[in-house]
């Protein structure tokens, strides 16, 4: 079973429906599919062979799910850069996984030729806007190709994609391990709890380099044969300005978003109408958000629970109800979740402990890093190191984080990970974290810093110096000098 097979069907059946939208123009899943042909085969012409696997770094624009279908369909495995990782970051994730090639924009090629000279194997380069020094243009490999590949034939187990996370021990990232099933289970039983059919139209906000933004924005919706509308920024007034005229109908986001719509006073209510179903996850909302939000739009927004390593999904309010704030609601079907304490015992519903997944989503460990694979779990239960408890009812609350890490926006920024980066500035001696709660992003980060001798700098100066070495939410807010 390869993931690719969800958009060859849609491809088959709904030919002319439209699949993605953009502020231009209207793609239909025939033409779509076309193109993800020609890219599989232009990989395979390249040497791409099944499990290899290859970077896409695109915005939420159509080259981004063109890239995701076309490795897939060739058999390799996705890597996926989240957009704003600067040279070393980009240099430890190729590395670890020794991708043999790299899609992306110019502009988002840019760390990755930062990075060129540490890597230990280089890959080659398709670039969709044009050829660099480096790189091969997509139109030119595309002219050489046909509209049809055979889908390469995947087990079920198979890796399909790995996404960077869980940089909290060592101050490295690690890959996890997602598998064809456990992306297809998760997006088929999104799309079944959302409603998609032909007629929906998702609102792609999330970044689709994250789980979460492309399981629950762009795979279910093929799946459904549905469509898409994409938003390579997230700008609030865009966002509204667009559901209105598209008639959108499905909203999936993290609470900064709902927090923006929120709070901005030239976001009119009435612009939301269209949505049906509204989804939050990703951190915590501030209750204060999600009941203005509510009063402001007159929408309920539903609150659920994920992470990189369940595909994302695994908890969320049904659509029916119950529906209580300040849970994470039940488990998707077919998940399992309970509290453990650090003996690895299963404790009674309604004690808090780390909370702990099963089931068919769950990632098959943490890719060339058996024993951090082997500490994270117990038997089949992922330790997520997330904190709560799970009721009678199946119903989960968490409260708090186990492991070392802040939330921001909706990204996870772990310390160690910071310090690591923030030592190629050659400027601090030592680093310690705070996190200062903050409505809109939930958390921001605050670095007390003792400067190395002879270094004198300006918090401003501190910040510029650190967001040359690694993406930009990474970078501590303020800057205390001790």
């Amino acid at each position: 079973m390869n993931l690719a097979c969800a958009l060859d069907r849609s491809a088959e059946t709904l030919p002319d429906q439209t699949f993605l939208i953009t502020d231009a123009r209207h793609y239909s899943y025939k033409e779509i599919h076309q193109q993800v042909c020609r890219l599989a085969g232009a990989l395979k012409t390249k040497g791409v062979q099944p499990g290899d696997r290859v970077v896409i770094s695109f915005a939420n624009t159509p080259e981004f799910v063109v890239a995701y279908f076309a490795v897939l369909k060739a058999g390799g495995i996705v890597v996926t850069n989240n957009t704003m990782n600067k040279r070393y970051e980009v240099a430890h994730n190729l590395n670890n996984t020794q991708a043999v090639g790299w899609l992306s924009t110019r502009k988002y090629a840019v760390p990755l030729y930062d990075a060129w000279e540490d890597l230990t194997m280089k890959p080659f380069v398709l670039t969709s806007d044009g050829a660099t020094e480096k790189s091969e243009a997509w139109e030119e490999v595309f002219a050489q190709e046909k509209d049809d590949f055979e889908t390469v034939s995947k087990n079920e187990d198979d890796l399909a994609m790995l996404v960077f996370t869980a940089a909290h021990q060592g101050g490295y990232a690690r890959a996890v391990m997602l598998s064809h099933h456990n992306l297809f289970y998760n997006a088929t039983e999104s799309a079944k709890e959302y409603g998609l059919d032909s007629n929906s139209i998702h609102v792609g906000v999330l970044p689709f380099y994250h789980t979460y933004g492309c399981t629950g924005s762009f795979v279910c919706v093929a799946i459904a044969g549905a469509q898409v509308s994409l938003f390579p920024r997230f700008v609030p007034q865009d966002v509204a300005r667009r559901i209105s005229q598209e008639r959108a109908t499905h909203l999936s986001g993290v609470p900064t978003i709902f927090a923006a719509l929120c709070l901005l006073d030239d976001v009119n209510p009435v612009a939301l109408s269209p949505i049906i179903q509204i989804t939050t996850c990703g951190m915590a909302i501030d209750q204060q958000i999600l009941q203005g939000f509510e009063r402001k739009f007159g929408k309920r927004l539903r609150e659920g629970y994920g992470l990189t390593e369940c595909s994302p999904t695994v908890c969320y309010m049904r659509q029916e109800g119950p529906y209580r704030h300040g849970t994470v609601g039940p488990p998707m079907p077919g998940v399992f979740v309970e509290a453990m304490d650090d003996a690895g015992n299963i404790l009674p519903r309604g004690t808090t402990g780390e909370i702990v997944v099963k089931g068919p989503t769950v990632c098959k460990g943490f890719w060339e890093d058996p024993a951090f694979t082997k500490a994270h779990f117990v038997g089949d239960w992922l330790r997520t190191g997330d904190l709560g408890f799970v009721e009678d009812d199946d119903f989960a609350t968490l409260t708090g984080l186990k492991k070392r890490m802040f939330l921001t926006g909706g990204f996870n920024i772990y310390p160690e990970e910071v310090e690591r980066l923030m030592g190629y500035t050659d400027l601090f001696e030592s680093v310690r974290f705070e996190g200062v709660p903050d409505m809109l992003q939930g958390q921001t980060v605050k670095a007390y810093v003792k400067l190395k001798p002879g270094v004198q700098a300006k918090e401003r100066e501190l910040r510029n110096a650190c967001s040359k070495v690694m993406a930009i939410y990474k970078v501590p807010r303020a800057f205390v000098v001790e």
